[in-house]
């Protein structure tokens, strides 16, 4: 006895669109074309997932013969998806020939696109914290700093200096006070002879009683160093 194809078809489009009653589409009666979406779970609740439509139409001896499939509206898929879904499905076709199969082909395909979503959120998980990683490990950079070592840190002073201009102007005023005269360096300060002198105080002693070694003087010509009577005359602000 032969097999009624056609009315095979029917029969199971006909459960099909009890089963799949708001994804299927039946797109030609005549020709018996229609189309099944299939999805991920995430994807009808956030459109965060996969997606694809499935385009099936009988051939005249289906089920004993592969039907025709064509996948459309793809979404989120990668470059590979595509080849991966038609992978599976022939593999699926191959497995049911002689029965109908167009739900275990949708099956199918469903169960694929769950698994690669899952790597997908898989691998989104790590680049998160991947990109967490980094940015802290950044962020302790910044507090850490460079250990200081007396290598390092002679390089930052001459550096610093330099930029600050501190180190020509200790030159130049070293420059200057090598052109001083002794007695000029002396005066420099009047703090230097303050200071000895409240140290010879506040320890008992009394400033008659300092001993001057002479001899250290003797080199010295201070009447040249010494401002005349005629210099504090000449001046127009001096008052006797």
């Amino acid at each position: 006895m032969s097999r009624n194809y056609i009315e095979d078809q029917k029969n199971e489009l006909e459960a099909l669109e009890s089963i799949y009653f708001d994804e299927l589409e039946v797109l030609d009666e005549d020709r018996r074309k229609f189309k099944i979406s299939v999805c991920t779970e995430e994807y009808k609740e956030t459109l965060d997932g996969l997606s694809c439509d499935l385009v099936f139409q009988y051939t005249k001896m289906y089920p004993d013969e592969a039907p025709f499939i064509e996948i459309e509206n793809e979404v989120n898929f990668e470059s590979d998806t595509s080849q991966k879904v038609k992978d599976v499905l022939n593999d699926t076709i191959q497995e049911n020939l002689g029965m109908e199969m167009i739900f275990s082909l949708v099956g199918c395909t469903q169960e694929l696109l769950n698994t690669l979503f899952d790597q997908i959120k898989i691998d989104r998980e790590e680049l998160r914290e991947r990109k967490q990683k980094e940015a802290e490990e950044l962020e302790h950079k910044k507090f850490e700093g460079t250990k200081c070592t007396v290598e390092n840190f002679i390089k930052w002073k001459n550096e610093f200096e330099a930029e600050m201009g501190i180190a020509e102007k200790r030159a130049k005023e070293n420059e200057a006070n090598r052109k001083l005269t002794g007695r000029e360096l002396f005066l420099k300060d009047q703090s230097l002879l303050d200071s000895d002198i409240r140290f010879l105080t506040e320890n008992g002693d009394s400033i008659e009683n300092v001993k001057i070694d002479e001899s250290l003087f003797q080199n010295l010509d201070l009447e040249e160093d010494l401002p005349s009577d005629e210099d504090e005359s000449d001046d127009p602000d001096y008052k006797p």
